[in-house]
């Protein structure tokens, strides 16, 4: 449990970095891979939004980067954590981004306060997913 708290802990600061200049809607997020590295980011919006870059998917593809797949195998996501307002999240997009590089993560959503909401899985939030497995690839 130590563990998610301090991905709770990284939110706050990771949201800092959201730009939201049309929806002034900020998201932080925080991915804890299976080597136990972590990395954080944040809603990046582009005025059309159709290419905005969510924080969900901005941590996964920058431990992508990292090397994440090399040293752990494509599915490296343990955990995520979420910050937004509202109690939703991730949305759909997210959820099937981190289908694709996890089984079964667990999913912790937390409030502006650093607060632990919720904790589920992706198999809960996602079921019946289409995802590499699908297409027999592992």
């Amino acid at each position: 449990m130590p563990i998610l708290l301090e991905l709770a802990d990284r939110l706050r600061e990771a949201r800092v970095f959201s730009y939201a200049p049309v929806t002034d809607y900020h998201v932080g997020a925080s991915i804890l891979a299976v080597s136990g590295r972590i990395c954080d980011g944040a809603n990046i919006e582009i005025v059309t939004l159709s290419e905005t870059g969510h924080a969900e998917e901005m941590a996964a593809k920058s431990l992508v980067m990292a090397g994440e797949i090399q040293l752990s195998g494509r599915r490296f996501i343990k955990a995520v954590a979420v910050c937004s307002e509202g109690k939703t999240a991730p949305c759909g997009r997210c959820r099937q981004i981190l289908e694709e590089f996890c089984d079964n993560c667990l999913v912790i959503k937390v409030d502006l306060e650093e607060n632990i909401l919720r904790i589920s899985s992706l198999e809960r939030l996602l079921p019946d997913a289409f995802g590499p497995s699908t297409l027999g690839i592992d």
